[in-house]
């Protein structure tokens, strides 16, 4: 989840990797306020073809009310009826996401989201050398995040190492 969170301009699980999910398992990340409902992709890929058709959607209505998407594969499927929903997109919540991390590693402090569904320290963490702000970041290697970043009026109350040192790992990032 974090890889794909990273990984994409809209974070979101289809259709066909969902159904692949242990049962119940979609239901407890809604639940866990991990993923919420997407709305529809523009395309979905058709697996059971050879060749995994990719098929735009463009639903019809069949004259018993049924709504379709239908497809003619060039490759010896032939005509391929799929469900509106096979083109479900369950995205993936930043702010659920750092809420549940949060809680998980028993930090102190709340959450403060510092850059929306981009930066949020998630609390402190107390050891041996003292206080330590703990963030979940996503695409600190594109450069308007940076700007974003670098911006951000919360990172300023830090000292300048600790912002110092946040931004050169999202200028590494950038450059991998």
């Amino acid at each position: 989840m974090l890889w794909r969170l990273d990984d994409y301009q809209q974070p979101a699980f289809t259709f066909e990797e969902v159904r692949r999910w242990p049962k119940g398992q979609l239901d407890r990340f809604i639940e866990l306020g991990l993923v919420c409902n997407g709305g529809m992709a523009d395309a979905t890929i058709y697996y059971d073809c050879e060749q995994h058709c990719e098929i735009g959607y463009d639903p019809e209505t069949l004259p018993n009310g049924r709504v379709v998407v239908t497809h003619r594969c060039a490759h010896g499927c032939g005509l391929v009826v799929l469900e509106p929903e096979r083109f479900r997109l369950w995205d993936i919540r930043f702010d659920g996401l750092a809420a549940m991390l949060a809680s998980s590693l028993a930090l102190a402090g709340r959450v403060e989201h510092v850059v929306p569904d981009t930066l949020a320290l998630l609390g402190q963490h107390f050891g041996a050398g003292g206080p330590l702000d703990v963030f979940l970041a996503r695409r600190l290697g594109d450069t308007g995040t940076i700007a974003h970043v670098a911006a951000a009026p919360r990172l300023a109350r830090f000292s300048s190492p600790s912002r110092a040192a946040l931004l050169r790992v999202a200028l590494f990032l950038r450059q991998q």
